[in-house]
């Protein structure tokens, strides 16, 4: 009890002190790579720069009355930022997280409405979501805020789908647009036939009710191919992309005049070669290009981490250290143009 107030104090100073940080992982296309949607994830900040995810800070959120704030911030930053987005050109749609008691909120709804008033933003862009088992758990309450969600002309996706004692027997009253298979089932589907079969009937069933599938946890190639012959329409995981403080279409789109400038993708040929004809064009969260004179530099490139590391992981076991030099350095810096390593966005 002490260690979740120590929490819930800390969670109630960095909500005053505006240190809470909103992060975004892309969805994409299993056909061809493009990125899609971006789920918007929330971290606190401690003193030291320390981040906390989620699970450290939710639990004694919803247990001292705080997870309220907690939505109300996340969904008020996040349709501003995706407003900004929107108004210097890049077409970007978000999917934003809700508490499991984000029902009880009356203020919820009333918030969501005058936020997309003040900014303009057209709702059909934004997407939220809510897990399946808060769902169930209220399901009345659930209906009719995702039927109130949908009237705004917002869009409302069903997460970790599959976990429910009766999943599909609950989606003829959720009017869900769509559904995120949990990762459980996504994780091991390349080494068990149980996985696939479940995976490949959750989709036929979503599809059957008109709902695009999502599905999680998406670690390696394979997954991904067995993913994109059943027909799932999107796939999200850190072998498509991790989470990042800047979604690309967030980077800066206009340059200094002269500059080579644009949100661009990476290929891993020089990392990882052996992926490259099956892999998707990546993306690269956090890439700016600074030039001049004709000359592009780029910093804090992300990259596709290896199955099984984790969320906080800095860099693929193969990565050079800070003190080595990345590989391809020298030729970037001494040629004229970076286009053996860049391609354009599928935007």
């Amino acid at each position: 009890m002490a260690a979740d107030m120590d929490w819930a104090a800390q969670v109630r100073e960095m909500l005053e002190h505006d240190r809470v940080q909103l992060v975004y992982q892309p969805s994409v296309s299993t056909t061809d790579g493009t990125v899609l949607d971006y789920e918007v994830l929330v971290r606190m900040i401690c003193d030291d720069g320390q981040i906390i995810l989620p699970g450290g800070f939710m639990p004694a959120a919803e247990r001292f009355g705080l997870i309220h704030s907690v939505d109300r911030w996340n969904v008020n930053r996040a349709i501003r930022q995706l407003a900004s987005l929107h108004e210097h050109g890049h077409r970007a749609s978000f999917t934003i997280n809700l508490s499991g008691k984000a029902f009880e909120d009356s203020t919820l709804l009333p918030l969501i409405q005058k936020s997309l008033d003040d900014t303009g933003l057209d709702p059909t862009w934004v997407t939220f979501e809510i897990t399946e088992t808060a769902a169930i758990a209220n399901l009345s309450a659930a209906e009719e805020f995702i039927s109130a969600l949908k009237d705004i002309g917002c869009q409302f996706a069903l997460d970790d789908f599959g976990c429910g004692f009766s999943s599909f027997a609950y989606l003829k009253h959720l009017p869900v647009d769509k559904l995120k298979i949990d990762g459980s089932f996504v994780k091991g589907m390349a080494h068990s036939s149980v996985d696939q079969a479940l995976v490949e009937s959750m989709n036929q069933v979503a599809h059957a009710l008109g709902k695009l599938t999502v599905a999680e946890c998406v670690e390696n190639e394979e997954t991904m191919r067995l993913l994109k012959d059943m027909g799932i329409d999107l796939a999200q995981g850190n072998y498509l992309g991790r989470p990042g403080d800047v979604p690309v279409s967030l980077i800066q789109p206009e340059p200094p005049a002269g500059a080579i400038a644009g949100v661009v993708r990476l290929r891993l040929s020089m990392h990882h070669p052996s992926r490259l004809e099956a892999a998707p064009t990546w993306d690269i969260a956090r890439l700016l290009l600074l030039a001049q004179e004709g000359l592009a530099m780029y910093r804090d490139v992300q990259v596709p981490r290896e199955a099984g590391e984790g969320e906080d992981a800095e860099r693929p076991r193969d990565w050079p250290g800070p003190s080595q030099e990345r590989p391809g350095a020298n030729r970037m810096a001494s040629e004229s143009s970076p286009a053996d390593y860049f391609s354009k966005p599928q935007l």
